[in-house]
């Protein structure tokens, strides 16, 4: 946590990414290079936290995609089971309520 700006209450969250020894040193002080220089670099967490909802996001698109391609074939579905060209609307038809006819004549016979 590092403060930030000129509010003692403006802290960032950073995350230490690396660390790198030099030697000697890649800059100087007061004109003069040291032994050792020690770099560390830092990430700020708003760049991971924007990373993950990114993440997020492209996982949620995928899903949504995948529905729709979901819905889009029950659609498909739906118009074919709905389509009567198709079907017999003649239910029952003519020949089962012969048939119906014959059993009811046959039972009679049989009292």
């Amino acid at each position: 946590v590092a403060q930030v700006g000129s509010c003692y209450e403006d802290f960032d969250d950073y995350i230490l990414r690396s660390i790198r020894v030099r030697t000697p040193s890649e800059h100087t002080f007061l004109g003069r290079r040291a032994p050792v220089e020690v770099q560390l670099w830092h990430e700020p967490t708003v760049q991971r936290d924007l990373a993950v909802i990114r993440e997020r996001r492209a996982r949620a698109q995928a899903r949504l995609a995948a529905l729709q391609a979901e819905v889009l074939s029950w659609n498909d579905v739906m118009q074919r089971l709905q389509r009567t060209e198709d079907t017999n609307n003649s239910f029952p038809n003519l020949r089962t309520e012969e048939d119906w006819v014959q059993m009811g004549r046959q039972k009679a016979n049989r009292q």
